[in-house]
């Protein structure tokens, strides 16, 4: 049988159900291929096949015959694999199979090898079966060898996906322009979702990622590192890929470090202005961190024997001191360098107490390898970065948002022919009609809003989980001098950073700049024994004050678990009824369950929920039918 080009591409397309595309380019058709594994593991992952002989090339434009690709050079070879598509699974989970093979090098199929076409018509065969993972919760590409012992589910290709997308006109709102909020609408953006509209309450971009200038220096008001700057960490890639970072820290040498999330302290003093010296501060700081170690552990335990991290390291410390050999000034030090410590603990974790954490979800949160960075030009930089890749005038600023009401059948004035599920109220009367809505505000926000700003009300399962999340405040404080005071190998210029959590920053809120520095000044000089150490200037941070996020980052609370992550993170409506679904997403870094508090994590929550809309409409029966009735 003759094909045209056109009638193959219809075959291709009508066989395969839509699972490749062939799209005309300089004389040839491209094969892509895109394939989801979905049982056996927590998220689905995506694999996508490349080679480089995926082109069928013509010699004419007139009548084509199927053989004219060497399609059929060794069928057999090709086919084998295709009666064990059917194979046992029993034997290992998804996981267990693609993590068991060799890590290789992406690389290209030599001439002798079987190109992609060649697959779509025969199956897989084992001998070139190159495909490459993308788990979008690592945000990280890792290439394997994979058997053909896995069951798949294929789905439409990257390509054919951008074509269903492009002639979709939903309407999607975001609410917050920070991290989470620009990943979500860059990754919608990029799969063909026009009708995007983010709508930001203050005049800036960034949320709680805040980059000023203190004297001459850059200074982070908000965000200050990487935490765990590596190749699986997505804000570390996007900062790489945009060139803000030194080399000291894209530096294999530095990714490969892992501090577990505690950097070490060169320095410490008393209060009676003595450094303490480093084989005291080095023993005490191991026992910390180990005693810190086993309480992540009851994650894995059905029951902890404390509620809170808190109590643990307490009683946990308190067996240590009892055989303690040391003189009583000796035990006297250790005791209040393990008390500074779980104070330190505090503003790392964005509490007030380590008795508010709780100890059986603490391990929940995981640490990624890489000594912590940060950005010579400010992590504003990142920011602005990711905004460029944004169409124009997609974000509407100064315009906070009063309510969101959904499940209704609301007009908008620019399309009173079509309704939509979802309207968006502003404080300053506009509203927005939308099919979806994804709400990045901070926890701090939603803990003190949700009553109003989300109508009808909540269901109440998620608002115990929004309640019984905890929320914290974590301030900075900026001290200028017109010289360092400091050892002059110091790396820091002319300006300290102090930090302060809990309910003490938050009253630090309440005072004026010169009583914060009076206080700073007072407590500089006594532990360093110099009377004469006075700040030129003063600058703090005031996130819990700041009515549009009321606090600074989130932490697992005692009587919570990672099922109240997953609860707030559920979309509205809960369950599948007549009514249309995703309505109300829900993103941020309150709500990724093992990188809540963390940048990267709001990211990759902003990803999560653009991925759950992509996959939603690419999978929808309708589109799917519309798109194959034109075949």
């Amino acid at each position: 049988m003759d094909f045209s080009q056109q009638d193959f591409l219809a075959f291709i397309l009508l066989v395969l159900n839509s699972f490749f595309v062939l799209l005309p380019e300089e004389g040839e058709l491209i094969v892509e291929g895109l394939l989801n594994i979905s049982w056996g593991l927590r998220r689905p992952i995506r694999l996508q096949m490349h080679d480089d002989n995926e082109r069928v090339h013509f010699s004419c434009t007139g009548p084509w015959r199927l053989d004219q690709t060497g399609l059929n050079r060794n069928e057999k070879a090709a086919q084998t694999v295709q009666k064990e598509n059917t194979l046992e699974s029993n034997n290992n989970s998804v996981n267990n199979e693609i993590f068991s093979q060799n890590l290789t090098k992406r690389t290209k199929l030599r001439d002798t090898e079987y190109p992609l076409i060649s697959r779509i018509l025969h199956g897989p065969c084992e001998k070139i079966a190159k495909i490459f993972l993308m788990e979008t919760d690592l945000g990280e590409e890792v290439t394997y060898d994979v058997t053909t012992k896995l069951q798949i589910r294929k789905e439409a290709p990257e390509s054919l996906i951008m074509d269903k997308l492009q002639g979709i006109d939903s309407h999607i709102v975001i609410i917050g322009c920070g991290m989470s909020g620009i990943g979500a609408a860059l990754k919608l953006t990029k799969e063909g979702f026009k009708n995007i509209k983010i709508i930001e309450a203050t005049g800036r971009s960034g949320g709680r990622i805040k980059t000023t200038t203190f004297g001459n220096v850059i200074v982070e008001i908000g965000a200050n590192w990487i935490h765990g700057p590596s190749k699986a960490n997505p804000v570390f890639q996007l900062a790489c890929e945009h060139g803000l970072l030194d080399s000291q820290a894209m530096s294999e040498e530095n990714q490969a470090l892992d501090v577990e999330g505690h950097p070490s302290f060169q320095s410490f003093y008393s209060s009676s202005g003595n450094k303490l010296t480093p084989e005291l501060t080095k023993s005490v700081s191991q026992l910390f961190l180990t005693l810190l170690g086993k309480s992540k552990e009851f994650i894995l335990t059905e029951k902890e024997p404390y509620p809170s991290v808190g109590e643990f390291l307490k009683k946990e410390i308190a067996k240590h001191a009892v055989e303690w050999k040391d003189d009583a000034e000796t035990k006297k030090l250790k005791l209040a360098l393990l008390t500074m410590m779980l104070k330190l603990e505090c503003c790392f974790s964005g509490t007030h107490s380590m008795d508010l954490v709780g100890l059986g979800a603490f391990g929940g949160y995981k640490t990624l390898p890489g000594l912590d960075c940060t950005f010579p030009g400010g992590y504003e930089g990142l920011i602005d970065a990711m905004m460029k890749g944004l169409p124009e005038g997609i974000v509407s600023y100064n315009n906070p948002v009063k309510c969101v009401h959904w499940n209704g059948s609301f007009r908008g004035a620019n399309s009173p022919e079509q309704t939509f599920p979802v309207m968006v109220e502003c404080e300053n009367g506009e509203t927005v009609p939308a099919n979806h809505v994804i709400v990045t505000v901070p926890l701090g926000y939603l803990k003190e809003h949700y009553e109003t700003l989300i109508k009808p009300p909540l269901p109440l399962s998620k608002v115990h989980s929004i309640q019984r999340m905890g929320f914290g405040t974590n301030n900075k404080i900026f001290l200028e001098f017109e010289e360092p005071f400091w050892e002059p190998d110091c790396e820091y210029g002319h300006v300290l950073c102090g930090w302060i959590a809990g309910h003490e920053s938050e009253y630090m809120e309440t005072l004026s700049d010169t009583e914060v520095k009076n206080s700073m000044t007072e407590v500089i000089r006594k532990f360093t024994g110099n009377p004469s150490i006075t700040p030129k200037r003063i600058l703090q941070s005031k996130w819990h004050s700041d009515p549009y996020t009321k606090g600074s980052y989130s932490y697992v609370a005692v009587g919570c678990s990672g099922s109240d992550i997953e609860n707030i993170v559920q979309p509205l409506p809960l369950q599948e009824t007549d009514t249309k679904p995703l309505q109300v997403l829900f993103a941020g870094e309150a709500t990724h369950q093992s990188f809540y508090s963390t940048t990267h994590g709001a990211l990759l929550s902003g990803w999560r929920e653009a991925d759950r809309l992509i996959t939603h409409y690419t999978q929808s029966p309708l589109i799917s039918q519309n798109f194959s009735s034109k075949l």
